[in-house]
């Protein structure tokens, strides 16, 4: 079972192509071995070009209100979230929550240390797999062991993750349906106002 949905990666990373500024897709092996899908200006961010890893989010990590993180892939090399993107965007169903890659490793490092954790404590059972920082610390790490994978993964509160990201910004057919219903409601008010101007 996967924590993070691939069969809609490309989804995630179109819907997040159309909030950037000149987008430019990673090459197969910049998004292979340097953990990054698309690169370009996000207008909500610092306004240079930036690289991207773009995450969907299955519905059981929206469920639980939890983000993963890899910690370590699944042929034991470093995860994606010591690559070298800037930022990592995961996407909702409306919206997309973006934090800069090196803040997030900071605070899973010392959530980590404070709790005592390492790399080889994990759990190979889901149902038994945490957050950080929410209980014992053998149950904060999850490897799909009987999958012969030989991956680390930790789950981030969605009040941790939200407390460092940068932004939460809507995807950009949300953004347009809300500058239509806006548009529409300044339309009704004007006309009301011109109706109520003309009966006097």
């Amino acid at each position: 079972m996967s924590y993070v949905d691939k069969s809609l990666g490309q989804i995630a990373h179109d819907e997040f192509a159309k909030l950037l500024l000149d987008p430019v897709d990673a090459s197969e092996n910049e998004d292979i071995y340097n953990h990054w899908d698309i690169k370009g200006v996000f207008p909500d961010l610092c306004g240079l070009t930036l690289r991207f890893d773009v995450k969907e989010l299955k519905p059981w990590s929206r469920k639980h209100k939890v983000f993963p993180v890899e910690l370590q892939n699944v042929l034991g090399e470093k995860g994606w979230v010591y690559g070298d993107a800037d930022c990592i965007a995961y996407m909702h169903p409306t919206s997309f929550t973006v934090v800069w890659r090196s803040r997030l490793v900071d605070l899973i490092e010392m959530m980590m240390s404070l709790d005592g954790i390492d790399k080889n404590m994990y759990v190979t059972d889901k149902r038994k797999w945490i957050p950080l920082g929410s209980g014992s610390a053998a149950h904060q790490i999850y490897r799909r062991e009987k999958w012969h994978r030989d991956d680390r993964v930790v789950l981030l509160r969605a009040e941790d993750m939200w407390s460092i990201s940068s932004t939460r910004t809507p995807k950009r057919d949300d953004q347009l349906t809300r500058v239509k219903v806006a548009e529409k409601q300044s339309s009704r008010k004007r006309s009301k106002a011109l109706g109520d101007g003309s009966e006097g």
